[in-house]
C-alpha cells in the first residue's frame, strides 16, 4: 500500500510538471544552448518527495526481546544536491538526503508493548550522464551513484504488564528507552529529468533505486522533484 501511495504522489507531481511545461511560453527566457551547463559550472539543487516501499528496516538489540526489527512506511525524503560539470555532458554529484519515517505503536509478547521512530539519513556522490545535453529545454539524464545509509531508531518500550497475578519473572512496570544506529553501504542507480525554465534555472524529477548490501532483506526507491539553478 505504501508503494502504491508513493508511486501516486510521483505520477501526480509528474502530471503537474507537463502542465508547467505546457503552460511556459516557448520565448521565455533565451534560446537552449545558454541553458544548459557549461563545463566547470556548479549546480545546486533541492529535492522533496517520497520512498517507494518505505524505509530500511533496522534491527534492534533490544533486552527480552530478541529478533526485534523496527520498520516504517516514508512519510517524507528531502535532499540538497551539488554537482560539478566536467563536460557539457557528464557531472559529478554529492547528495544528502533525509528520509522521514513514522511514529508507530506496537504490541510486544506479554502484554507489553513500544513506540519505534525510524529515520534513515543517506550520504552518496556518483555521477550524471545527460545523453541530449543541449537538444531543448528538456533534458534527460541517467545516474549511478555510491552511498552511505545511516538507520537511526528511537524506540520506547513500555514493560507495564496488566496482569493482576504476575508469575515471580514478571516486570510489574517501568519503560526503556533504546536509540540505535547503523549503517550499510548501498550502491545507487536512477533517471531524471531536468526542464530549464530560464537562463539556468528550472524543475527536475528524479527516480531512484537503492540497493543495500549486508544483512538488508530488499532495495528501497525515492520519487522526487525539485528546483535546481547552475552557477557558471
Amino acid at each position: 500500500m505504501t508503494m502504491y501511495l508513493a508511486e501516486g504522489r510521483f505520477n501526480g507531481a509528474l502530471a503537474l510538471l507537463i502542465c508547467i511545461c505546457g503552460a511556459c511560453r516557448p520565448g521565455w527566457g533565451q534560446n537552449d544552448k545558454d541553458s544548459v551547463l557549461r563545463s566547470g559550472s556548479f549546480e545546486i539543487g533541492v529535492l522533496a518527495g517520497d520512498t517507494i516501499g518505505g524505509l530500511l528496516p533496522s534491527d534492534v538489540p533490544l533486552a527480552n526481546f530478541s529478533g526485534f526489527r523496527v520498520t516504517s512506511p516514508g512519510s517524507g525524503a528531502f535532499a540538497v544536491n551539488v554537482a560539478r560539470a566536467v563536460s557539457r555532458r557528464l557531472l559529478f554529484f554529492g547528495q544528502v538526503n533525509v528520509w522521514k519515517g513514522r511514529h508507530e505503536d506496537r504490541s510486544l509478547p506479554a502484554g507489553y508493548s513500544a513506540s519505534t521512530n525510524l529515520l534513515n539519513l543517506v550520504y552518496e556522490g556518483g555521477f550524471e550522464w545527460a545523453p541530449l545535453r543541449n537538444r531543448g529545454r528538456f533534458e534527460p539524464y541517467v545516474l549511478v551513484a555510491g552511498s552511505t545509509i545511516q538507520k537511526r531508531v528511537d524506540v520506547i518500550v513500555n514493560y507495564a504488564n496488566p496482569s493482576p497475578n504476575p508469575a515471580p519473572t514478571e516486570v510489574l512496570g517501568g519503560a526503556t528507552r533504546v536509540r540505535f544506529k547503523d549503517a550499510v553501504f548501498a550502491p545507487a542507480m536512477g533517471a531524471g529529468i531536468r526542464y530549464y525554465f530560464g537562463h539556468r534555472f528550472g524543475i527536475r524529477m528524479e527516480t531512484k533505486a537503492y540497493f543495500p548490501t549486508g544483512d538488508v532483506p530488499r532495495a528501497t526507491g525515492v520519487a522526487s522533484c525539485g528546483l535546481f539553478v547552475d552557477i557558471p
